[in-house]
């Protein structure tokens, strides 16, 4: 079916009407089969959109800062350095070495059943579709009524990068781009996706502004469907 995804891979930085595109999401989506009809480009350091330049865009639009910014799934916390440092609280989960917490996300959830000040979540976890919709259900049950949340790796280049389990791709994200169509159904939400650094989601916890997908899936659809 015909789709809308903004791509904002020509720029650098921002600016006041992407951020209107992004934020307001205008008509973006994932396609249902989760490619890209155009070109796929990768985003080099500096020269593009990344995960991190949207959460500290994000940062500095609501003015978060005076409560919690949670990571769920860490790596070696390199980029949990470059976010926390604007927030009063952060944790990031991970039951590998990097992590704050080491744990599963549903675990860390388990022991703390409601925050006060959660405004931020980043969602880049196990790579695995279902992992992260219930990391994010978990998140909007927490999260304050303006918070946000970020998810990387939702748009693949390939079917071997989709794959869950990995295969042979060297940049893998996993089959996540079942989390974002399964979001997308859903009235309660508000979901955008940027077509940059392998596809960066935008979750509010709001009613959805932009019409819903057509034709509607099924739970068995969209859990079911392959990348090809």
């Amino acid at each position: 079916p015909k789709h809308a995804v903004h791509d904002f891979s020509e720029k650098a930085s921002l600016s006041a009407a992407l951020e209107q595109q992004l934020l307001d999401f205008v008509s973006a989506s994932l396609p249902y089969h989760a490619g890209i009809e155009k070109p796929w480009r990768p985003i080099q350091a500096g020269e593009g959109y990344t995960k991190t330049s949207v959460l500290m865009h994000l940062q500095q639009r609501f003015a978060y800062g005076k409560g919690l910014y949670l990571e769920l799934g860490c790596d070696t916390g390199d980029h949990f350095k470059q976010v926390k440092p604007g927030f009063a609280r952060s944790v990031c989960v991970d039951p590998r070495p990097g992590g704050t917490r080491l744990m599963t996300s549903d675990m860390f959830f388990d022991l703390n059943p409601h925050f006060e000040d959660l405004e931020l979540v980043l969602v880049d976890g196990l790579h695995a579709a279902r992992q992260a919709y219930r990391d994010v259900e978990n998140s909007l049950f927490r999260i304050v009524t303006d918070g946000a949340i970020v998810m990387h790796d939702c748009n693949a280049n390939s079917e071997s990068q989709a794959s869950y389990p990995r295969r042979h791709a060297f940049f893998w994200t996993g089959d996540v781009f079942k989390a974002v169509i399964a979001l997308r159904q859903r009235d309660d939400i508000d979901v955008a996706v940027g077509d940059f650094d392998f596809g960066v989601a935008v979750v509010l916890p709001r009613r959805r502004t932009s019409a819903a997908p057509q034709p509607p899936l099924t739970e068995h659809e969209v859990w079911n469907m392959t990348y090809a």
